[in-house]
């Protein structure tokens, strides 16, 4: 990612909408600033995706009731990165993110608006 993308994302406000159709299809509409997509997938099901940074990954999505935590494995270059997002208590989205093949992880909170 481009030096002058990365600091304006670093930015930038996220806004992440999830949903989940009738026919069983889970629905991501993410918008940045200045950018917005979509990603469409079925749990389980192994689907190629373009991230708001632009990177092609194989995107492997779960969800796990008793935990209440969506998760992706991103396999891409240059890394693959594991994501797993869930709804605190408080109404807050939390996002963990670890680096698979190195020792780094993040977390970032999501206020509801």
């Amino acid at each position: 990612v481009g030096f002058i993308l990365r600091k304006a994302a670093a930015m930038a406000t996220v806004y992440l909408d999830y949903q989940k159709a009738d026919d069983g299809t889970w629905i991501i509409d993410w918008q940045l600033a200045f950018k917005k997509g979509q990603i469409r997938f079925q749990l389980g099901q192994e689907i190629d995706a373009v991230l708001p940074d632009d990177r092609s990954v194989r995107l492997v999505p779960d969800f796990d009731p008793a935990t209440g935590r969506y998760s992706e494995l991103q396999k891409g270059k240059p890394h693959d990165v594991k994501v797993e997002r869930w709804i605190t208590e408080d109404g807050e989205m939390q996002e963990l993110v670890k680096i698979i093949d190195k020792d780094v992880q993040y977390t970032r909170v999501y206020e509801r608006y």
